[in-house]
């Protein structure tokens, strides 16, 4: 097959959204263009954010001119750059994957011969936080330990985080794309849609890797922002989402610790009892700046 048919009439077309992270693009897309896959593309979807990142985007276009193909987004928002991917993207399937992911070079074709044999339209794959050290520090271990557990999200929540996520071209048809009035959450509220038209959300054992959060300030951030997508969700859809208020107590009271073993194990991780300990009071500490993130939405809305 040669490479201008494989942008004609691509099977997959791997969908890159990315904001102001030039490193996390270059390890993403150096690992993109390694797939061994026979048929497929690369969408970069850039919204406005520091020039580095899309010298990024455009040097690697220069290079592979006939695999890769970026489309610049007017407007700030994840939900934004993903559509506008959907929208460039010629494949049948759409494979998100996030700035500052690796694959292994037949993660790719494994992942759609997957969804082949499961029948699935919604794949989502395992993430797995991968770190240069054997331990690492507390926060680093935390991460690990608890984040993008895919298996739990869709088990206890019915989506998946998009950090490698396959569709079909069908299913975005019928459900639509994802909702651009949602700065956050808009993952969650795409995926229910989709399971509430009847689909299965499917799990696949193809791993992909994300580098691990080190500090306390990026633990905070994304909790901030998870908590501004919880409020966004509660007010623009209130018979979906059904969050206590603000002013309940129940907003600020220690999480479920079922919940907590529960993303444990879909992370294949067994603390022992002073860790765990541990890692449920910073739950509960980074669950208080969900809070506050969501206050932060009732201020600006």
């Amino acid at each position: 097959m040669t490479a201008s048919s494989k942008r004609t009439r691509p099977l997959v077309s791997i969908v890159t959204p990315v904001y102001a992270d030039p490193e996390g693009l270059q390890t993403t897309l150096q690992s993109s263009v390694e797939q061994r896959h026979s048929s497929f593309e690369i969408v970069v979807a850039v919204t406005p954010s520091s020039g580095k990142t899309l010298e990024v985007a455009e040097e690697y276009t220069s290079k592979y001119s006939e695999l890769i193909r970026v489309v610049k987004v007017q407007e700030k928002g994840r939900a934004r750059a993903r559509n506008a991917g959907i929208e460039e993207a010629n494949g049948e399937i759409i494979a998100f994957v996030d700035a500052d992911i690796w694959m292994d070079p037949d993660w790719l074709e494994n992942a759609i011969l997957d969804m082949k044999t499961k029948g699935a339209h919604y794949l989502a794959c395992s993430v797995s936080i991968s770190s240069t050290t054997d331990n690492g520090g507390f926060i680093e271990r935390y991460d690990r330990a608890l984040s993008i557990p895919v298996k739990h999200y869709i088990e206890e929540y019915h989506f998946a985080p998009t950090a490698a996520l396959l569709l079909t071209r069908g299913l975005i048809e019928e459900v639509g794309t994802f909702d651009p009035e949602l700065t956050s959450g808009e993952d969650r509220e795409f995926g229910n849609r989709v399971y509430e038209r009847g689909y299965e959300l499917y799990v696949s054992d193809c791993e992909v890797y994300h580098p691990p959060r080190k500090k306390v300030s990026d633990q905070t951030q994304k909790a901030i922002r998870i908590g501004v997508g919880m409020e966004q969700l509660r007010r623009q859809y209130p018979d979906r989402y059904s969050l206590p208020s603000l002013m309940s107590p129940l907003s600020y009271a220690p999480p479920n610790p079922k919940r907590l073993r529960s993303r444990l194990s879909s992370n294949s991780y067994k603390p022992d009892f002073l860790e765990w300990m541990l890692f449920y009071l910073f739950n509960y500490f980074l669950k208080l700046y969900q809070q506050l993130g969501r206050w932060q939405h009732f201020r600006n809305r």
